[in-house]
């Protein structure tokens, strides 16, 4: 929404102490220009539009990002940020109210000067609308109620959807804890297995274990219909489990249930499928035939095998490398008990993957071991959806996206509460150089967010996907939150590295990279990465070699050294006897196998660059397209992800250099427009658009555009600019020295906040 569609640029609005100039986008309190740019100022006239009516994330995702694919958090943090505009405190609202579950309202009164009419207008349409839903809505639940007593509609949500509370452990025996949580976990899955039925996964649900929060609150926060609790209790030989149904909104008891049972596996069996289809009775839907034959509440060894089980999950949920050598450990101990615990299994593939992903182990070794615990898994169990969706991350990360896709549509079909298949699937198409499908990927991970809202993973997912989008306020609100709940978490400390560094603020991205390593050292070897490039970019390169040198110990980061040591050299300004040394680790990186799969192509923007330097176009031109051969072709048949991108300009270049003057302008042309199309916030976002305009002889848009870096801070890469070949023209202007200039000297601010210790 570029500004609302009612409205025209003589209306001025007034609310409580706010004015409010739709014509020139401002809004003022006592005279004085409060900072609601863009997106804010969209927010603020949608809600104020509809004041007082409730407005919801999916409303105002429609109008305000209007052709665009966001998430209901990107929603949250944007009504965050004008609410820090405002000065508005949440816990006490003047002017927006959150209705947990629902959306947003604008609570002060609202006045027009001459669009009052334009406005009750567009309410009045709203309202009209509202009522032909409401209608509908009314014949349905008149449909449903004839069926008879036995469905409860949840006041609110238009889909039947669940959580079930942590169990309450009612006596003493050693083996009550882990009978609890079992019975709680089973539930779970049972009633997941309910078509059409949303159910709140257990990682979510467990913050709840002691909360002083109403049911109706805590529907809220979930955005569910239903909540269903529970006590269990072992009386003599004997279960006692309690259960009740409650509906979310009104806080309204719909079942209540005791079972008494004797304390049998088998009858544990028979109580949790006996629960799951009362629920299913209750919302007239149908429980899906038994899949699962290997409950570890089944099995004689069932006490030590769910215990080591929740602790192996528990483990690998800290994202650490200690913390997944603790869940194999785990996962191993319950397998040795039973070895025909399939999930068991499954859990340790989920922790060889982890391996495998973050690096702490060698690929080879890592894929082996997971692909074996897979394979035990589906030949104990062929449906399994947790066995499936990791046998899709298992050949996704081995390069077979296709049969991948095809696994992650599977799991998510058998068990659509899969939370875990929707986000990996959803970083899958995210990821894919050849069919990069951002939005499908954003779908997925909404799709998990409201079957595991307090996922910190999934949220460190959503808040990739805005820095990728090119949103870094946004991404970085997100991040921040997660860390206020998780300060340990050092993948959210890594990117937001990421996030600060393509923001230009390289003591910040500096800071959080060496959180990130001091949490977890073998987190990634692009946290080392990030470390020495913002450090170089600060100029603080003794730091940088330092850094260099720990990067080296990293498993899977020795041939990243290499790189590092070589952008090193070359941005130390090119001696004779470094460029030699550059020239001989180069060879020694292109003889080497990169383990992650764009790292070629930094070899080859590297190999470029010195082949430019040295005056041989036609020899960069090879090597690039050697390593990408669509670069000699048609712009269009590139891939847009951020991967590719350091060739682009380079290979325009010489192109432009070998007499192909057309091809490399038209390809110049191409990747600025791109940029301007598919915001990418890769970490050189402010250095490219320099290089391909002074590509295209365009020196006055080059030199705005180092303007525009300069003003941002530190852009990340800037120093590159000083040798790099495409520039050599553009450096003979006086505006671009001291345009380099005003770069040292923000880099010498952001230095002096920066620690080196």
């Amino acid at each position: 929404m570029q500004a609302n569609q009612a409205t025209d640029s003589r209306r001025r609005w007034r609310s409580a102490d706010l004015a409010i100039d739709v014509g020139t986008r401002q809004v003022f309190r006592d005279g004085e220009d409060l900072a609601v740019p863009g997106l804010s100022f969209d927010l603020l006239l949608a809600l104020m539009e509809n004041a007082p009516e409730l407005v919801s994330a999916d409303e105002l995702m429609d109008r305000v990002w209007s052709g665009q694919v966001v998430s209901p958090e990107t929603v949250s943090q944007r009504v965050k940020l004008l609410r820090q505009a405002l000065g508005d405190d949440p816990r006490n609202p003047r002017y927006i109210a959150l209705v947990r579950g629902h959306g947003w309202r604008w609570v002060a009164p609202v006045n027009g000067d001459d669009g009052g009419r334009e406005r009750r207008t567009l309410v009045t349409s709203q309202r009209l609308g509202r009522i032909a839903v409401l209608a509908t809505l009314v014949l349905g639940l008149m449909w449903f109620t004839f069926l008879g007593d036995q469905w409860f509609p949840p006041a609110h949500a238009p889909e039947p959807s669940i959580a079930v509370l942590p169990f309450d452990n009612r006596s003493d025996h050693p083996d009550d804890l882990w009978l609890t949580e079992g019975l709680h976990d089973e539930i779970l899955l049972e009633l997941s297995r309910i078509p059409g039925l949303r159910v709140i996964s257990r990682t979510s649900v467990l913050p709840y274990r002691a909360t002083a929060l109403s049911v109706p609150d805590i529907a809220r926060e979930l955005d569910v219909g239903l909540v269903l609790e529970g006590a269990v209790q072992r009386v003599g030989d004997d279960l006692r489990l309690t259960l009740q149904l409650i509906d979310g909104v009104d806080d309204r008891h719909l079942w209540a249930e005791r079972f008494d049972r004797p304390l049998a596996s088998g009858n544990l069996l028979m109580i949790q499928r006996e629960i799951s289809q009362a629920v299913a009775d209750k919302l007239q839907l149908a429980l899906l035939p038994p899949a699962r034959d290997h409950s570890p509440l089944n099995t004689e060894g069932g006490a030590a095998v769910y215990q080591s089980y929740l602790e192996g999950w528990q483990a690998l949920e800290l994202n650490t490398a200690r913390g997944i050598e603790q869940a194999i450990e785990s996962f191993e101990r319950a397998l040795a008990i039973d070895p025909d615990f399939a999930l068991g299994w499954v859990g340790l593939a989920e922790a060889r993957l982890m391996q495998w992903r973050y690096r702490f182990l060698h690929p080879d070794i890592a894929a082996r071991l997971a692909g074996d615990s897979i394979e035990r898994a589906l030949a104990l169990e062929p449906e399994l959806p947790e066995a499936i969706a990791a046998h899709g991350e298992h050949l996704w990360l081995r390069g077979d996206w296709q049969a991948a896709e095809t696994q992650f549509r599977r799991a998510i079909a058998l068990k659509p509460n899969l939370a875990r298949a929707h986000v990996r699937y959803g970083f899958m198409l995210l990821l894919n150089p050849a069919d990069h499908r951002p939005a499908e990927a954003i779908e997925l991970w909404r799709a998990a967010a409201r079957i595991d809202p307090h996922s910190h993973v999934l949220r460190q997912h959503l808040a990739w996907t805005e820095f990728r989008a090119g949103r870094l306020d946004v991404a970085e609100t997100m991040l921040r939150a997660i860390l206020d709940d998780y300060p340990d978490y050092p993948v959210a400390w890594f990117v937001l590295g990421e996030v600060l560094g393509a923001a230009a603020n390289q003591a910040g991205a500096a800071a959080a990279y060496r959180r990130a390593l001091e949490l977890n050292p073998n987190i990634t070897p692009l946290a080392n990465y990030g470390l020495v490039e913002a450090l170089m970019d600060l100029e603080m390169d003794e730091s940088a070699w330092s850094a260099l040198e720990a990067a080296r110990a990293v498993p899977g980061a020795p041939e990243l050294a290499l790189r590092l040591e070589f952008k090193l050299i070359v941005q130390s300004g090119l001696p004779d006897p470094d460029l030699q040394r550059a020239r001989t680790i180069l060879a020694d990186m292109l003889e080497k196998p990169a383990t992650i799969s764009h790292y070629y192509e930094i070899d080859a923007f590297h190999q470029a660059t010195l082949e430019l330097l040295e005056g041989r176009p036609d020899v960069a031109r090879q090597v690039m397209e050697r390593v990408e051969p669509r670069l000699a072709d048609e712009p269009g048949a590139l891939p847009r992800d951020g991967f590719w991108r350091p060739l682009f300009c380079t290979q325009a270049h010489a192109m432009v250099a070998t007499g192909d003057v057309e091809s490399g302008r038209a390809l110049a042309r191409w990747f600025l427009n791109q940029l301007e199309l598919s915001p990418d916030a890769a970490r050189r976002h402010h250095v490219e658009p320099i290089v391909c305009n002074a590509v295209l002889g365009r020196h006055d848009q080059a030199l705005a555009a180092l303007q525009s870096a300069a003003e941002a801070g530190v852009p990340a890469g800037w120093r590159f600019l000083t040798v790099r070949p495409e520039l050599d023209a553009l450096r003979t202007d006086p505006r671009f020295s001291e345009l380099i200039a005003a770069i040292r000297i923000t880099a010498a601010q952001q230095r002096s906040r920066l620690s080196d210790a």
